[in-house]
């Protein structure tokens, strides 16, 4: 190999560690000024937590559906594969139907894939809630879920 072939491959040797670390999570540990739940760790902290983890994964999606009383941001984060982020609505009107209070046939397609609605902390003085949801979204965004087995239906981690 010549020396410009060598320079070439460590290029695209460096492009490639590069990008592969760009996909990566920053994990709370790494974002916040304390260890995750040794302190109550402030709304805006963990509002700039949540959009850091949008930012940095394809598999999570941030949508504010309101305010408190002190006009902080109220917020839903979807974690899924990008393309079940990218038709959310048809998930979510599938799922009505499969539940009876849609009118409608169903889309087989959809009908295997689960909907799991974790709640944190709905009292802002609880902080137990909120602190253990920063570590939640970061092993769900973070981690590589494969697909079960076609007929399978579990999960491998």
């Amino acid at each position: 190999m010549t020396a410009s072939r060598h320079l070439a491959f460590l290029a695209f040797l460096l492009l490639l560690c590069t990008s592969v670390r760009a996909q990566n999570v920053t994990p709370p540990s790494a974002f916040l000024p304390h260890a995750l739940g040794e302190t109550f760790t402030p709304h805006y902290m963990l509002v700039d937590y949540y959009q850091l983890v949008a930012q940095e994964s394809p598999r999570v999606m941030l949508e504010q559906y309101g305010t408190t009383n002190e006009d902080r941001p109220l917020l839903l984060a979807y974690v899924s594969t990008p393309e079940n982020l990218a038709r959310l609505e048809q998930i979510r009107e599938n799922n009505l139907r499969r539940a009876g209070l849609l009118e409608g046939t169903t889309v087989p397609a959809l009908d295997d894939i689960a909907i799991v609605w974790l709640s944190y902390s709905v009292h802002g003085n609880e902080a137990a809630g909120s602190e253990a949801s920063m570590g939640v979204l970061y092993d769900l965004a973070d981690r590589i879920m494969p697909r079960p087995a076609s007929g399978s239906r579990t999960w491998s981690y």
